[in-house]
């Protein structure tokens, strides 16, 4: 799978900078896909909190967006 199908919830361009900037690496880019999406939606305040959301998710987006939520 390509990094545009692991996260539809980014624009290309951003994949291709986010991409670059973590040398390539297509799990570290995914991760940091997520944590940008949970800070653009304002769910939490710092990267930090957006890792520690996915951390206890599993890396599930949705399920770490969901319990931001409540």
């Amino acid at each position: 799978m390509t990094i545009y199908e692991l996260a539809p919830f980014a624009e290309q361009g951003e994949c291709d900078r986010i991409l670059a900037v973590c040398n390539y690496d297509i799990g570290t880019t995914l991760n940091r896909l997520m944590e940008d999406h949970l800070m653009q939606l304002g769910l939490v305040s710092s990267r930090q909190e957006a890792i520690d959301a996915l951390l206890d998710h599993n890396h599930d987006l949705a399920l770490a967006a969901n319990s931001l939520l409540q």
